[in-house]
């Protein structure tokens, strides 16, 4: 079952596409990845910072791997392992709630400044933070937004759990998981850095080892990861990128909108489920030509006269079409005529009697 906000996204963009635009032609991409975001137990109904809708994905990212399995060259799962005391964990810090900002000041490097007077009293250990002068200004001020403790480093059960969803169909001897949110001091936000972009995880090198091109985004959640995985990945690394709206759900729904504006922007495609069986490998390029062109398939028109080998073709079937239509009209013409006179033979021998 879809979410009902990313279902209604996508019964409007149908609802309201031009006929020509349904009927488009195929898209053919390069060497692809799909990316399946953060789907862990921690914003599963019975996780500690639930996300409403995330379970429905489960059913939807298992259909996209079993009925367009042969679009990915690989599948990579991003999986967050936060310790206890994290940045992004409002009991981290006293008297804060979830939702709350607290403002952070890192050095250039990305290392972060140990507390000052405008920062709530915070819990952060030591060796994870350095002294700053302020008043250089030598530092980056970053608003972070606080969130329930969630997907806990080796946490394996539970509402604390970082475990990816059991339900989901998995590969272990191909599938990829690349881990990130390990550190204290930096929350976790695109798939390929953690934040600041000055810590990288491990997910370019596994694209380029692959000489991947293509990305398809699914998971938790749109508007955080999704959307600066997006960024990342079209204005620093030129992937062509697609976000499957369907099967994805926002942290906040207010945000949505938002999204839904902003990923066009940012260069990426943002479809629907159905819209991926439009999408063709490139390596099947070939096979879709000879398939569409049954003359090129069978061989035997000359180079350069397919067009008009394929127009006689199509003439000589309406014209054997035509050819049977009226023998079969006149067939129906004799036997009613047959039937007719033999009607009045048997009403004039009745007649006599």
């Amino acid at each position: 079952m879809l979410g009902p906000i990313s279902l209604l996204y996508c019964l409007v963009a149908l609802t309201f596409t031009d006929e020509s635009v349904k009927e488009k032609e195929p898209i053919y991409i390069g060497k692809t990845a799909l990316i399946i975001m953060d789907m862990q137990e921690s914003f599963m109904f019975d996780g500690n910072a639930y996300i409403k809708g995330a379970e429905n994905l489960v059913d939807a990212i298992n259909d996209i791997r079993k009925y367009f399995s042969h679009l990915f060259d690989v599948v990579i799962f991003t999986q967050e392992q936060h310790p206890m005391l994290h940045v992004s964990f409002y009991p981290t810090y006293h008297c804060m709630r979830p939702g709350d900002i607290v403002e952070l000041n890192y050095t250039l490097d990305g290392r972060l400044c140990r507390q000052h007077p405008n920062v709530p009293k915070w819990t952060i250990p030591d060796e994870h933070t350095v002294e700053c002068d302020l008043e250089k200004g030598t530092h980056i001020l970053v608003q972070q937004e606080l969130y329930e403790p969630h997907n806990i480093e080796r946490v394996l059960s539970g509402k604390y759990s970082s475990k990816i969803v059991s339900r989901l169909t998995t590969d272990c001897c191909n599938d990829v998981i690349v881990v990130r949110g390990q550190y204290h001091h930096l929350d976790s936000a695109s798939a390929f850095y953690e934040k600041l972009n000055n810590v990288p995880t491990t997910l370019q090198s596994e694209l380029k080892q692959r000489n991947i091109d293509t990305l398809f985004l699914v998971g938790i959640a749109i508007d955080l990861g999704i959307i600066q995985t997006v960024q990342y990945a079209i204005s620093q690394l030129n992937y062509e990128v697609y976000v499957v709206h369907d099967a994805t759900v926002p942290y906040k729904r207010e945000r949505l909108p938002m999204c839904e504006f902003t990923i066009p922007k940012m260069g990426a495609h943002l479809i629907c489920m159905n819209d991926l069986y439009n999408i063709r490998p490139k390596k099947n390029v070939k096979e879709e030509k000879d398939k569409a062109d049954k003359c090129g398939k069978c061989g035997k028109c000359p180079e350069g006269d397919t067009d008009k080998a394929a127009k006689d073709a199509k003439d000589a079937k309406e014209s054997k079409d035509a050819k049977d239509a009226k023998e079969s009209k006149d067939a129906k013409d004799a036997k009613e005529s047959k039937d007719a006179k033999g009607s009045k033979g048997a009403k004039g021998a009745k007649d006599e009697l």
